[in-house]
């Protein structure tokens, strides 16, 4: 059962570490490139979610056997690659959907981020309980804020975004970390 549970530890951290780089590449670029068309942030919004959501799947399916938390894990996954799936068939959507769409994906990422520490007795990291809470704050208020403001301002759109990403990133590397010197132990 150990080695097991230090796979998964393994696992956790390599896939947390990875989604915190996604997550910092991809605030760089809603910064330092703000000027950037509907078009192509959507297609940047997309790519994310789906890289987000087939990450959010792999954990699910490698941690099934530890507590529930898998079956939160699972859904966000799977919210994330249906909602990718929508938009990336639909170009031409409109912003204000665009903008609903993802405002829903970050309240429920955010929801199920505050969640889980709670659910899963077996979790022991103390410092994951933590980040997770202030990763989910984050999550709900970025999405509450995406929501309330939808197109305002397509730049103050682009750095919210930019912004929750260049914060929620190396959240995730420092888990990701975290995880791997526990699974160390």
């Amino acid at each position: 059962m150990k080695n097991s549970t230090a796979s998964n530890l393994e696992v956790l951290g390599n896939l947390s570490i990875l989604r915190g780089v996604i997550a910092i590449l991809f605030g760089i670029l809603a910064l330092v490139w703000p000027g950037l068309t509907v078009l192509t942030f959507s297609t940047l919004v997309v790519l994310w979610l789906l890289a987000s959501g087939v990450l959010h799947l792999i954990k699910a399916f490698s941690t099934m056997k530890n507590g529930m938390s898998w079956l939160f894990t699972l859904i966000v996954g799977a919210l994330q690659l249906g909602v990718g799936a929508y938009l990336i068939q639909r170009p031409a959507l409109s912003v204000a959907t665009l903008v609903a769409l993802l405002a829903i994906a970050f309240i429920v990422d955010g929801v199920a981020a505050l969640i889980l520490p709670f659910v899963d007795n077996e979790s022991s990291l103390s410092d994951h309980k933590i980040t997770s809470v202030v990763y989910g704050i984050l999550a709900v208020l970025t999405g509450v804020i995406i929501w309330r403001y939808p197109v305002s301002g397509t730049l103050a759109f682009v750095w919210v975004i930019g912004l929750f990403a260049l914060i929620s990133g190396p959240m995730w590397i420092v888990f990701g970390l975290s995880a791997k010197n526990n699974q160390a132990k």
